[in-house]
């Protein structure tokens, strides 16, 4: 399930896309490791912080990309929004989200899902607006054996128990 309406057509695999793209899960990223909050939610899940959030570039929002990525000019703002990272008010999609990105096998990221670590707003999962494709840790499908669950905290959660055959449908 996702917020608002679907934006216009983006071709998310443009140069330009991917590098905000990347740019954004890259500041989310680092944005979980400052936040007491995110990780809290993570432990009474079962997850702790270290290599599996760094190699999945699990992260957080916390609301600020704007202000300090400096992303404030217009054409970047347009970008956002067509990408639904920004809604229509230009608030951020995924405020108080633990924040996954999912590729393509050519290591592009074509979507973000997002889970909401408070229920504050009846929201639990987010996407972006765009169609729903990518690939959630494609190291599974080298395996001889693939064990498929629910969903990404879920696939996280069993990794962390040491099986790294593990993807989930969304």
């Amino acid at each position: 399930m996702w917020l608002g309406a679907a934006p216009t057509p983006v071709e998310i695999k443009d140069p330009a896309f991917q590098k905000l793209l990347h740019l954004i899960t890259g500041y989310y990223h680092n944005r979980l490791k400052e936040e007491k909050d995110p990780i809290q939610y993570l432990i009474r899940r079962n997850l702790k912080h270290g290599e599996l959030f760094e190699e999945h570039k699990v992260g957080y929002c916390s609301g600020d990309l704007l202000d300090k990525l400096s992303l404030k000019d217009t054409e970047t703002i347009d970008k956002l929004k067509l990408l639904g990272i920004l809604n229509d008010k230009g608030t951020e999609r995924f405020y108080r989200c633990i924040v996954v990105p999912l590729y393509d096998l050519d290591g592009n990221i074509v979507q973000l899902y997002g889970r909401s670590i408070t229920t504050d707003n009846g929201l639990k999962h987010t996407f972006l607006p765009l169609p729903l494709a990518g690939i959630f840790n494609p190291r599974a499908f080298i395996a001889d054996e693939i064990f498929i669950c629910e969903g990404i905290i879920d696939s996280l959660s069993l990794m962390s128990l040491g099986y790294k055959n593990i993807t989930c449908v969304l």
